[in-house]
């Protein structure tokens, strides 16, 4: 995998697996996200949604935040992931 910096245009959090799946998590997605659910309940699932119950209004962008990325990483198959991680490094240092 090769990485530069002009991959990262925008300052942020950027998250890339070894399937070179990204998550990107810059303050314009999030807004763009946010913004989209908070526009249109219906796709808001229903944990979110009693979560935004126990939540300021000014918590709720992190809330959700944190929320969709436990929800990635649970959807995960982490030992999959782990063992083409293992695999690919033992071919690379053999």
């Amino acid at each position: 995998m090769n990485l530069s910096l002009s991959d990262f245009k925008d300052e942020g959090l950027y998250l890339i697996f070894p399937d070179l799946s990204r998550v990107i998590l810059t303050r314009d997605n999030i807004q763009k996200v946010t913004k989209e659910y908070w526009e249109n309940p219906e796709k808001i699932s229903p944990q979110v949604k009693r979560l935004n119950l126990i939540c300021k209004n000014d918590a709720f962008m992190n809330a959700f935040v944190n929320t969709q990325i436990v929800t990635t990483f649970l959807s995960m198959d982490i030992e999959k992931s782990l063992d083409k991680a293992y695999e690919e490094f033992e071919k690379k240092i053999a």
